[in-house]
Order: structure tokens, then sequence, then C-alpha cells
């Protein structure tokens, strides 16, 4: 077995797709942890100084249908692996130029990442090369599946996730605005400005193989 001789899989692959140990569908593994922290500064009596720090981070594996331990497993294992970290900041300066007018000047950043697919040890490393399919992607494991009734191995689960990616994306934001408070009305002045940014690393499949009763 071609598998076995790179070291793809154990050994024991007979052993490993009849194994009825099987975990369920869902998410036997999830981290989530968030940090805020806010703080407010008199600087004088007339300006305040505000900010705002906000961290997230989330890790888990997941998969569609009830697939074999360990997690994530060796290359062959379809478990996905997301980790999508965050960050927030917020700074802003209010000041009082007058009894009656207030200039608020404000920036911001945010930044998310969604990175979701194979476990990332496993990419770009041409695993396809590795068990003897040419001229294709080295992103990653390529997809292996079998249909049928169990003796004719449909009871094999699927190898390999198919797919990786890291999306990072978010925004700078700054602002300006003035209160004028005239008698019994208010008026406000301001700007806003704003860039976004999405960047996204898609790489090209490396293949997909499904094997019917016939052909095994």
């Amino acid at each position: 077995n071609v598998l076995e001789q790179v070291g793809v899989i154990d050994p024991d692959f007979d052993t490993m797709v009849r194994n009825k140990n099987r975990l369920s569908t869902g998410q036997p593994y999830f981290d989530l942890h968030i940090i805020g922290v806010k703080g407010d500064h008199n600087i004088s009596e007339k300006h305040r100084l505000s900010g705002y720090y906000n961290q997230s981070y989330r890790k888990r594996n997941n998969n569609g249908a009830s697939r074999y331990l360990p997690i994530p497993g060796p290359p062959t294992s379809s478990w996905q692996e997301q980790i999508t970290p965050g960050r927030m900041v917020r700074l802003s300066l209010s000041s009082t130029i007058a009894p009656t007018v207030l200039n608020r000047i404000a920036a911001g950043y945010n930044r998310f990442r969604n990175q979701n697919g194979a476990p990332p040890e496993t990419v770009g490393v041409d695993w396809a090369s590795k068990i003897g399919i040419q001229n294709t992607s080295p992103a990653w494991f390529p997809v292996f599946r079998y249909s049928g009734r169990e003796w004719q191995g449909g009871s094999i689960g699927r190898m390999g996730v198919g797919f990786f990616n890291s999306a990072p994306n978010g925004s700078w934001v700054a602002q300006d605005d003035l209160t004028w408070i005239h008698g019994k009305h208010s008026f406000r002045f301001g700007y806003e400005y704003t860039r976004y940014f999405y960047n996204s690393n898609d790489r090209s499949s490396s293949g997909d193989f499904t094997f019917a009763a016939q052909n095994t």
C-alpha cells in the first residue's frame, strides 16, 4: 500500500478503516477566548482621553461526518482546523473648546482573520506527489471518497480535507466631529474616513477522487 510506504497513515490501515469507534458530527475541540479592556483618563478639565481594546481568539476542529480519532490526525484525516483571531482598537480625545462647543477626535482599527481548512502543517508540502499523484497542486492531501456497501468500501471515511483558506479582513477608521449648542438647537459637523481591506489566500485543489464499488 503506497499510503503506508510513505508514512501517510498508520501501518495498521486495515484496523483503522474498520474501527467502529468514530466521533459524531460536530466540534469536539472548541477553544474560545475574549478579552476586553476599556479606560478613561481626564487629562484636564477640558480634555478627556478614552481607549478600548478587544481581542478574541477561537480555535476549533470540525467535520461534516463521523470521523476517526485522533484530532486532527494524520494528513489523510478529514478533520478541519479553523482559527479565527480578531482585534479591535479604539482611541478618542474629547475637548471642550467653549462652554457650548465640544470637539471629538477618534481613531480605530479592526482586524479579523478566518483561517480554515486542512491543518496548516499539512499544507504546501506536496502530499499528492508523495503518494504518486502527478501534475496536480501541492496544496494539501488529495481527497479520497468511497461508496458502496460496507464490505465494498463504503465503511471507509473520506480522506483529506480538500481546502485551505486564510482571509484577513478589517478596517481603519478616523473621525473628527464638532458639536455646537446654540439656544434650543444642537448642531453637529464632522467627517469620517474609513479604509477597508480584505485579503484572501485561496489555493488550487490537489485532486478529488471518488471510488465506487465497481472500482474497488
